[in-house]
């Protein structure tokens, strides 16, 4: 693919520690003690089904920030095709 459209959410929390910033993702994960751990793992399967990356990266000064970037014009977008 050569042309993606990208979106980023941040907070203003305070981010993820740096040792724990690329188990995020992992399937039962969390740092809350009544999370399950699937909901992050969740969202990047389905944004790689669809052929797109979804990251992680804390902020430079607080918080954390998530960029989710999926493929457009691969001649399968429109309807019927």
């Amino acid at each position: 693919y050569e042309r993606f459209v990208g979106a980023v959410v941040a907070d203003s929390g305070l981010g993820v520690p740096a040792v724990e910033l690329g188990a995020i993702f992992e399937p039962f994960f969390s740092r809350k003690t009544a999370g399950l751990g699937i909901g992050l793992s969740l969202c990047k399967r389905i944004v790689a089904a669809h052929y797109g990356t979804l990251e992680a990266r804390n902020g430079q000064t607080f918080g954390v920030a998530f960029e989710v970037r999926l493929p457009v014009g691969s001649g399968h977008d429109q309807c019927g095709s």
